[in-house]
């Protein structure tokens, strides 16, 4: 059982929650289908949403993607960190105010120091002076550490 719309599923491996706009959001992975859902009080019910992985929102990925999530405010809006299990990536989603945006952090390569390995468990996340640092272990057993200002 559980509340209209919610799942059956395993989703309470991977948790994290914040405050929104005055409302409770709560982001977790479902393990079963191998999905980021994402729940959030109206103020008279809950609603749900496949965040990303499969039957995501548009734009988002059909990867096991969710696995160690971490949720936090910047800017004023709702960013999250997570795995992408399939990829061993690192995985960035944000809310807009309209739709939420996806991308590929670190993990699959490119410019500014990202690489190409596993990576991707466990990331936190601090803003120091309105700068962001993310750290993520990574497959090999070293801690990576991006920032963006």
């Amino acid at each position: 059982g559980g509340r209209p719309g919610s799942s059956a599923d395993d989703v309470g491996s991977s948790v994290t929650a914040l405050l929104y706009a005055g409302s409770p959001h709560v982001f977790t992975y479902d393990a079963s289908v191998h999905t980021l859902r994402h729940a959030w009080w109206t103020g008279s019910t809950w609603l749900y949403e496949v965040l990303d992985g499969p039957g995501g929102r548009p734009g988002s990925s059909t990867n096991d993607n969710g696995i160690s999530v971490e949720s936090f405010l910047y800017h004023g809006v709702p960013h999250l960190l997570y795995r992408d299990a399939t990829g061993g990536d690192l995985r960035h989603a944000w809310w807009t105010g309209l739709a939420w945006g996806y991308e590929t952090l670190d993990g699959a390569g490119g410019t500014n120091g990202r690489i190409t390995a596993d990576l991707g468990l466990n990331p936190s996340v601090v803003i120091v002076n309105r700068a962001l640092h993310v750290f993520s272990y990574e497959g090999t057993g070293q801690l990576r550490h991006a920032w963006y200002a």
